[in-house]
């Protein structure tokens, strides 16, 4: 496999062109999300540097009712760190001065973790534009959601979710050679582990941003069946999940500091 549908999100228009992109809530009271204080301590994003470990509490930030970023439940080491800036552009499409982002890959140290693996792009900044965003959709996907938001709300989120039943390790194999700047920068990164990977794979890829706010974007790689086929139950315990993680997003954006449920586990054969 020499590509998958999920470098379809990530190419160079998703984020470095924000505002003017090309073709490609607060946090819920419930079991998925929960209003309170995670035990373990959030990591300041200046403080973040590979080799480090983070909680499921999250990443912090500064500012008025200082930003967070939740994680899934998990000890998350940081395999790479990139501090990048993108261009932005306004309506009638004059060049602003970018905005800086910081690009993180993660693998979770918790070995039989649902969720294991992650790539988090966020901008630690407020960045004081009207975010641009495309409806909810993607191609090939299994599903989408945007956690009953549109493209003109002042909190905007959209999960897109794929379910591959195979070709994560070939994949991940082959990304620090693949013509896609995405997936050579951010995934390769993961070849140390891979072999401790399952080949099924669950992607889930989701952008909240607040208007005149900041950004984020984080994509996760979860445990499939071993067969990669997903039934009814487990599929709708997957889309209770993503619904329940996008509104922790936009929680995040607000300075709420959300909690996220376990990654719905896999069926038994």
């Amino acid at each position: 496999m020499h590509s998958i549908e999920p470098s379809l999100c990530h190419n160079k228009n998703l984020l470095t062109r924000p505002v003017c992109p090309k073709p490609l809530l607060r946090v819920a009271v419930g079991i998925l999300v929960c209003l309170a204080l995670p035990a373990s301590a959030q990591t300041f994003t200046d403080d973040i540097k590979v080799g480090d470990e983070l909680s499921a509490a999250g990443i912090a930030m500064r500012g008025y009712s200082p930003p967070v970023l939740p994680l899934p439940p998990g000890r998350w080491e940081v395999v790479a760190r990139s501090d990048e800036n993108f261009p932005l552009t306004n309506r009638l499409n004059e060049v602003l001065s970018p905005a800086p982002k910081v690009v993180l890959t993660l693998v979770n140290k918790e070995l039989l973790g649902k969720v294991f693996a992650a790539v988090v792009n966020y901008s630690p900044e407020v960045v004081p534009i009207r975010w641009t965003n495309p409806p909810c959709a993607a191609p090939r996907t299994s599903f989408t959601d945007s956690a009953g938001t549109t493209p003109e709300s002042l909190d905007y989120a959209c999960a897109r979710v794929w379910y591959h039943p195979a070709g994560l390790q070939r994949y991940i194999a082959n990304a620090a050679s693949s013509e896609n700047e995405w997936e050579k920068k951010y995934i390769a990164p993961l070849a140390r582990g891979k072999e401790t990977f399952p080949d099924p794979v669950i992607w889930v890829v989701t952008i909240a941003n607040r208007d005149r706010g900041r950004l984020f974007e984080v994509t996760l790689l979860a445990r499939s069946t071993l067969s990669g086929k997903v039934e009814d139950s487990f599929d709708q315990g997957i889309r209770t999940w993503v619904n329940g993680f996008e509104k922790a997003l936009i929680g995040g954006l607000h300075g709420d500091k959300a909690s996220i449920a376990e990654f719905p586990a896999p069926p038994l054969p």
